[in-house]
Formats: C-alpha cells, sequence, structure tokens
C-alpha cells in the first residue's frame, strides 16, 4: 500500500470512522453521508471512496459503488482490496468478464488475497468453466482454510462437473466448519444440491471491506444474497458450539484466565443474567484484543483510527477503550484466520 502523501484531514478521518461505525450497525445511509462528508473535506482519500463504495453496494447502488471504486483505484493504483470489491460489484451486475479482470489485478497486487481467488472463481463457475474455478476455489482454501463458503463453492463446481463424491465431501467440510452454512444440506440424500437454483449458486461469493488497506487481514463481508443470512430470532436462540482460544496464540496465564471467564459467561447465560453475561463477554474480547495487539504493536499503532492522547501520541494499549481495539481490527488489522 502506498502511503499518502498529504497530511490528513483531522476532520475527514473523523467522519470516515464515523462512516465505519454506521456501516457496522447496518446503516447504509448514514454511513455514504459521513463518507461523503469526509471525502469533501479531502478529496483524495482513496479509503473513505472505498467506504462509501461499500455502503452504496449493501443499498444495492452497484452503479454508484463502482464509480467509487474507480475513484478509489485512481487515487491509489495499488489498492488491492479495491480491485476485489470493484470485482464483485460488476459481478452482482452480471458482468463476469469485467470482474474476472479486477480480480486478476488484485491477485497481481497481492497474491495472497484469498477472497480474490473465493470471487474470481465464482465468476468462472458462473460463466461455466468449473476446471478454473476448482482451481481458484483451491487456492482460496489453501489462503483462508477455515472458511465455510470456499469448500461450498468447489464442492458446487464438483457437481456442476458430475464429480458428486468430490463434491459431497466438501459440502461436508462447509457443514463441519459451520454447521448452519448450508440449511438444506443432506449429504445423505442421492442428489445434491437439490434444486436447479442451488446448482447456480455462486452467488454466495464474499468480498473484503478492509478501509485501511491491509490485505493481508481481510474483514469478511458477506454479501446481502449471501446464503447462510440467519434472521435475528434464529440468532437469539442460537445454541453456540464450544468455544476454544486455543488456535489464537494467546499466552498463558492470560489464556487460563480467559477460559475461566467464558465459563462464568456459560454460568451467567444459563442463570439468565444476561447483563452480567454482556459485560463479561466485553472484558473477555477486551482482553483477547490486548494480547494480540501487543504482539502486533506496529499495526494497531499506526492505525489512523489508533486513539490519541491530547498530544496527539497514540495511548498506551492498556489505556486503549474496547471500542478502539474494535475499531483498529474493523478497519484492516483482524487476522482472518
Amino acid at each position: 500500500m502506498s502511503e499518502h502523501k498529504e497530511k490528513m484531514n483531522k476532520a475527514a478521518e473523523d467522519f470516515c470512522k464515523q462512516g465505519d461505525e454506521y456501516f457496522i450497525k447496518s446503516e447504509s445511509g448514514a454511513a455514504i453521508e459521513a463518507f461523503t462528508r469526509a471525502v469533501q473535506l479531502q478529496p483524495d482519500y482513496a479509503a473513505a471512496f472505498l467506504g462509501r463504495g461499500l455502503a452504496y453496494y449493501f443499498t444495492g447502488d452497484y452503479g454508484k459503488a463502482i464509480a467509487d471504486y474507480d475513484e478509489a483505484v485512481r487515487l491509489q493504483p495499488d489498492y488491492a482490496v479495491a480491485f476485489v470489491n470493484r470485482g464483485y460489484a460488476y459481478d452482482n451486475k452480471g458482468d463476469c468478464d469485467k470482474a474476472i479482470t479486477d480480480y486478476d489485478e488484485a491477485i497481481r497486487l497481492q497474491p495472497d488475497i484469498g477472497m480474490a481467488f473465493l470471487n474470481r472463481g465464482g465468476a468462472y463457475g458462473k460463466k461455466g468453466d468449473y476446471d478454473k474455478a476448482i482451481a481458484d476455489f483451491t487456492e482460496a482454501i489453501r489462503l483462508l482454510p477455515n472458511f465455510a463458503l470456499a469448500f461450498h463453492n468447489r464442492g458446487l463446481a464438483y457437481w456442476n462437473k458430475g464429480d458428486y463424491g468430490k463434491a459431497r465431501a466438501d459440502y461436508n467440510e462447509a457443514t463441519r466448519l459451520q454447521p448452519d452454512f448450508m440449511k438444506t444440506s443432506n449429504p445423505q440424500a442421492p442428489q445434491f444440491p437439490v434444486t436447479e437454483k442451488e446448482r447456480q449458486s455462486f452467488t454466495g461469493s464474499t468480498f473484503v471491506y478492509n478501509i485501511s488497506g491491509n490485505s493481508n487481514s481481510p474483514i469478511i463481508v458477506n454479501s446481502p444474497n449471501a446464503q447462510n443470512d440467519i434472521i435475528e430470532d434464529e440468532f437469539i436462540n442460537k445454541q453456540i458450539s464450544e468455544i476454544t482460544l486455543d488456535k489464537l496464540g494467546i499466552t498463558e496465564p492470560l489464556l487460563s484466565v480467559l477460559k475461566d471467564r467464558i465459563n462464568e459467561i456459560k454460568l451467567c447465560i444459563n442463570a439468565k443474567s444476561s447483563l452480567a453475561a454482556i459485560f463479561l463477554c466485553g472484558s473477555t474480547l477486551e482482553g483477547i484484543l490486548l494480547d494480540i495487539a501487543s504482539k502486533n504493536p506496529k499495526l494497531f499503532n499506526q492505525a489512523k483510527s489508533a486513539p490519541k492522547t491530547k498530544e496527539d501520541k497514540v495511548k498506551q494499549f492498556p489505556d486503549w477503550s474496547l471500542n478502539s481495539f474494535h475499531r483498529c481490527f474493523f478497519r484492516g488489522w483482524l487476522y482472518s484466520r
């Protein structure tokens, strides 16, 4: 990512942060207004154009989304994430060829950007080129090994080729990684997917929202058309499977403390002490983020949304709020693994 050569307008940066926050809350209209203020104050703010493009995408206005992505890549030609997002907007407009061109460029700029391979595989699948689709999904799986959608899409490509054994294996792996991913799945059924519509459902592809531009650490945001949408009541009543922290690389003694905290959360939930559970969840998440930030100080301290003192110096991590950690993660530092 090329460095921004002009001094950042503080007010523009604040509006961009507001846009992030509105987007997190699914308030696309308010996000668009905030990002618009940001680019009015700083017309060369590529990240704000990227953010507004994503907000427009979620309103279904692919034309305006593409226009903002155009501006983002004009201002920052090596902005791999912007090429991924523009490609996905073209994809949803039905222009697979332009989408593939953008995914190609994203991969040229950032060869390990897994979402570009995932989305390009989806575009090839829609064109009926299942061999290229399978190759791209396989690379996406190598880069994003725990992402259920990549296995689903590769399984779909195998199914369309008539390789039902490999298709079922991939569907089973997708379901193992995310048990509620495919509500209609039935690995024992003689034919799966069960409808012609499902046979062509490569539209489940997702794309990257990464306003900081660090494409090694993408935030993955599901498309409004993604297959695994869950309505609010379903989510509230959803039974969460066992939570493991071992893969996060958290060191002792913090790891043991956090495991005890998770057990306390479970007790609160069982006792229907919802408020206590919420507070404990917040403090647990803060502990996890503090540990990861402490191991990656340069990444967090250089984030544009890092909290600062009155002297305009980045605060020490123990003085960061949970919201500060979360904002920095949302703006690009969250590890996709």
